[in-house]
């Protein structure tokens, strides 16, 4: 009698992790899909970017955190932490150096999920769900609404599991080239510390390219 109990208890428990799992409803309307990619919570991950047009492809593979606006690349020799209207800084723990870039790439920034979300020219609909990797995604597309822009397109897949978090990202503008972005080996638990030059770093002037 007391292991049908504990059986009856598991398939009682199985039954309610499946309940929690179909509560997450897919939004129909463009406002409600666009909110989102608004509210993007912070992570660190491995990144997977990837270019490609009518003749070659490029990718990059690194490290990659989000905490808040700030954003710090782990590089072989580097950690990158960018900010917007702010220098960049390079951390490089080998050489125990770091230096201030004054120069401010946002190509970044301007990949991030919520800022399409801003742009009032783009209508958000749902593409239904989708599995990428371990997560349960539901897909939304983003379009400009003229002829003119039709075949511009922005594909999000949100995975509802990590809080809302964007793990892939597709920019197609209706040619050959194409970019994608995934996020792997996810953690939504960012130490703050990453984003600080340690104490004791000689600061140095590193060239500008």
């Amino acid at each position: 009698m007391k292991s049908l109990g504990i059986i009856s208890g598991l398939i009682a428990l199985s039954l309610c992790v499946f309940a929690n799992t179909q509560t997450v409803k897919v939004p129909e309307d463009s406002e409600s899909l666009r909110q989102m990619l608004v509210h993007q919570p912070n992570y660190i991950a491995t990144q997977q970017a990837y270019y490609s047009d009518s003749t070659e492809g490029i990718g990059r593979k690194h490290r990659i955190a989000r905490l808040g606006n700030r954003l710090a690349e782990v590089t072989e020799d580097a950690i990158i932490i960018k900010e917007r209207d702010k220098p960049t800084i390079k951390i490089f723990p080998k050489r125990k150096e770091y230096a201030e870039v004054l120069f401010q790439d946002n190509d970044d920034f301007a990949d991030w999920p919520e800022t399409y979300a801003a742009r009032d020219r783009l209508a958000f609909k749902s593409l239904g769900r989708e599995k990428v990797g371990n997560y349960d995604c539901i897909k939304v597309e983003a379009s400009y609404q003229s002829e003119y822009m039709a075949d511009v397109k922005f594909l999000f897949w949100v995975a509802p599991e990590l809080k809302g978090l964007v793990i892939k990202s597709v920019r197609s503008y209706g040619g050959p080239y194409e970019h994608l972005v995934l996020l792997e080996d996810i953690s939504l638990n960012v130490d703050e510390g990453m984003f600080r030059v340690p104490a004791g770093y000689k600061k140095v002037i590193e060239p500008e390219l």
